[in-house]
């Protein structure tokens, strides 16, 4: 460190309270006991000590900060993977106007400024105006995402036993917290969503039309949302994934959610060596506030040149 850095740093430190200097008459440092009184010239650290606790306090508050930008900073490089699908879709669908050449602008502005190092309130007004475009992007592709209903015969999926052993060990318990799990009878369980917001939905077109595997193991025609996660429910056994994960994933990731992300690991599936765990990797990620069905739907999507 240069010496005029050092003395910089020093010149903050004493003015701030934190350093005591004592100069001698030759401006050297040395101890010297005055009728048995020990005078010592140089820095005093003491009030260090005397600090510590306030000094603690601070550096726990610019971690916590430090944790928060990093926390704001990944989701808006979600949102905006999010908005440059969203935008990718609309060029496919042939879409040209005034609202798209806005969105690609906010995108790249975005871009240019997360090169900088921004403050937490900052970014936050970044994300907002994100979600909001992503919300907006979605509505103007032509397709409204589907809320999980609060009617119990919209939360009430049957569900079928299978007789295979599960390969993951999935024998952890939903929490209490997640979702509550009622016994109808042998076949039917009820439960809640949680009460969270849940990521954004792609538009169920982009979903049927990358992932195609869905269509084999289950040859009924899926026409709207509903039909999709029926679909789910019912390939759902030959995949490994035990009863248990997939209740959790529907509560966590919400119902449609966890059937968009069922559709896109069947689509890759012989990559997937535990089905089970995978599904336990988004889930964690959902509650996290990092997982979006989307970007997992677009990632299977062919690269264009």
């Amino acid at each position: 460190m240069p010496c005029s850095t050092m003395r910089r740093h020093l010149a903050k430190l004493i003015s701030e309270g934190f350093l005591i200097r004592r100069d001698s008459p030759n401006g050297k440092r040395y101890t010297r006991r005055i009728a048995g009184t020990k005078i010592a010239f140089g820095f005093d650290l003491s009030p260090m000590l005397h600090r510590a606790a306030e000094i603690a306090q601070a550096a726990e508050s610019c971690r916590t900060e430090a944790v928060k930008r990093a926390t704001l900073r990944q989701t808006i490089s979600l949102l905006r993977r999010d908005l440059l699908a969203l935008l990718d879709l609309a060029k496919l669908d042939h879409h040209d106007s005034l609202k798209l050449g806005q969105m690609a602008d906010l995108a790249a502005a975005t871009t240019k400024a997360m090169r900088r190092k921004l403050d937490a309130d900052t970014l936050s007004r970044i994300e907002a105006a994100l979600r909001e475009a992503v919300d907006t992007m979605t509505r103007f592709v032509g397709y409204e995402t589907m809320k999980p209903s609060s009617n119990d015969a919209r939360n009430e999926q049957h569900q079928q036993n299978s007789n295979k052993e599960s390969q993951d060990s999935e024998s952890a318990q939903i929490p209490a917290a997640t979702t509550e799990l009622v016994n109808d009878n042998s076949k039917h369980h009820e439960y809640t969503v949680t009460e969270k917001a849940l990521p954004t939905l792609p538009p169920l077109r982009l979903v049927l039309g990358t992932c195609t595997e869905i269509a084999i193991f289950d040859p009924e025609p899926i026409a709207d949302w509903s039909d999709l996660v029926r679909a789910a429910d019912k390939v759902r056994p030959m995949s490994g994934i035990s009863e248990a994960v997939w209740h959790e994933a529907k509560s966590v990731l919400g119902i449609e959610q966890a059937a968009t992300a069922f559709c896109a690991m069947l689509q890759r599936f012989s990559e997937i060596r535990n089905p089970g765990g995978y599904l336990r990797s988004l889930v964690a990620r959902a509650r996290q506030g990092t997982f979006s069905p989307m970007r997992m739907v677009m990632a299977l999507q062919p690269k264009t040149t």
